[in-house]
């Protein structure tokens, strides 16, 4: 956020293009307004879940847990900032 609103503040808003990681409701005005121009959406919600699910197989079921565990990252743009979770009102 600091970085946004510098840029905001010396008024170059569009002129530099800002791709940030992951989303929270403060971030939302500037994707709305284009000063953000994507960002890169790890889910935090998801690999919450996936964590507890693995720990929760191995411990019910003995399943490994597994050196790795990818998951997708998500771009949010503008155009699809609605579908997030974090964009939703509340």
């Amino acid at each position: 956020m600091p970085v946004v609103r510098a840029v905001q503040e010396r008024k170059r808003a569009g002129k530099i293009r800002l791709i940030t990681t992951d989303l929270f409701r403060q971030m939302i005005p500037y994707l709305q307004q284009g000063t953000i121009s994507a960002s890169i959406y790890q889910d935090p919600y998801l690999q919450g879940q996936t964590a507890i699910r693995i720990l929760v197989d191995y411990l019910t079921n003995g399943v490994p847990i597994p050196k790795t565990c990818y998951l997708n990252p998500g771009i949010v743009l503008r155009s699809n900032l609605h579908l997030f979770r974090e964009a939703a009102k509340k």
